[in-house]
């Protein structure tokens, strides 16, 4: 029975943390992802469920989770269009990376969206691809009423760190984070609009 309702718990959880962010998506105005050409043979994408597995394949391999979480998966179902931005190499027909963003409370309370996820595929990396990403992700929200884009970056990769920072972040908090036992950064990118 105990397992039952924790199950249950979590599921509600999940499907708050769904809701929120639709409503987010309504509340900030932001406007789906477009096929776009990046660079060279490389596009950015949407999301659709044809590309769950594909997801799920890079977030293992990439992060130190075995799979995306409960709540990661019911928002790219129901908000991926918005959130989730597939990096395709269309010389190999392939997806070469993913990078995904989320609204929390804070993130919500102020106006910005969290990026939640950047991968790119081994064979891709070390080629500006994910800085490039991150640019176009925070050029598309910048276009909605947000104010900016949110980051965790662990203190141990100097990858992301440096590709966020250009990209246009920067550090607003250091921190210590217990459930990972590391050194992370808190970063931001606020949107410098025209008047």
């Amino acid at each position: 029975m105990i397992d039952f309702l924790r199950k249950l718990h979590s599921c509600v959880k999940d499907l708050f943390f769904a809701k929120m962010n639709s409503d987010c998506i309504k509340e900030f105005a932001l406007k789906p992802i477009k096929e776009t050409r990046l660079k060279d043979d490389f596009y950015v994408i949407p999301f659709d469920k044809k590309y769950s597995e594909t997801l799920d394949f890079i977030y293992a391999l990439l992060s130190s989770e075995k799979e995306l979480s409960g709540r990661n998966k019911k928002m790219t179902e129901s908000s991926g269009e918005y959130l989730v931005f597939l990096l395709a190499d269309k010389a190999e027909n392939k997806i070469a990376g993913a990078e995904f963003y989320y609204f929390n409370e804070r993130d919500k309370k102020e106006k910005t969206v969290h990026q939640g996820f950047r991968g790119i595929l081994p064979e891709y990396q070390g080629k500006g691809l994910g800085t490039c990403l991150t640019k176009f992700a925070c050029s598309a929200f910048s276009e909605s009423k947000l104010c900016g884009v949110s980051s965790r970056v662990s203190r141990n990769n100097p990858a992301s760190f440096y590709s966020n920072k250009k990209a246009g972040f920067e550090v607003t908090e250091k921190y210590f984070d217990p459930k990972i036992n590391e050194e992370r950064y808190y970063m931001k990118n606020i949107f410098k609009r025209q008047k």
